[in-house]
């Protein structure tokens, strides 16, 4: 919009020509009066933007203070509430847990909240593995049970399927003569 100030003079100035030529046809003027536009320089200095470093610094400050700000809370609590650990004798029966050998009371709390997905016991791991290797035995058991059945199927021919040997051109009248003699020696045998 600053622009458009800067064009009223000299537009002014044009309608005045035009119409000072309308009145004295005699005077013809050739130039209209130079403006200065303001009274500054007229050159205009090219810098970068600041709006992308300064869009980086928002959305980092913004970040760090929403993750930091909750942990530092946390380990505040931790360290005012609980303290750091103390040796203490224990019961003869009692087996501790693995977060009770930490001293840290921030560590405690997350292994204590965390320990089935950072740290797990060997016996656990050992058991998933048992079991994903013995599930995959059973579908492979499955899979092969499911292979038997149809040949048998197909061999014996004592349900309710139907198969459909294919008419080829290329095959023989013999070979054709021979699988039927096959199919009907099957059948005689069950």
């Amino acid at each position: 919009m600053p622009g458009w100030s800067s064009l009223r003079a000299p537009t002014l100035n044009g309608a005045r020509f035009f119409l000072n030529n309308i009145r004295r046809s005699q005077n013809v003027h050739t130039s209209a009066p130079k403006m200065g536009g303001g009274g500054h320089a007229e050159t205009m200095v090219i810098k970068p933007s600041q709006y992308q470093w300064n869009r980086i610094k928002d959305e980092l400050h913004f970040y760090i203070l929403l993750g930091v700000l909750p942990l530092a809370a946390f380990a505040t609590y931790c360290n005012v509430v609980y303290g750091p650990a103390e040796l203490q004798d224990i019961p003869e029966d009692y087996v501790p847990m693995p977060h009770e050998y930490l001293k840290n009371p921030v560590s405690r709390k997350l292994v204590a909240f965390f320990n089935d997905w950072l740290m797990e016991s060997y016996e656990k791991r050992y058991e998933k593995t048992v079991y994903t290797v013995w599930r995959d035995m059973e579908k492979q058991n499955q899979r092969l049970d499911f292979w038997k059945m149809q040949r048998l199927m197909g061999e014996r021919q004592d349900q309710k399927n139907f198969y459909f040997i294919p008419d080829r051109s290329n095959m023989s009248e013999r070979y054709t003569r021979e699988m039927y003699d096959h199919i009907q020696k099957i059948k005689k045998s069950d």
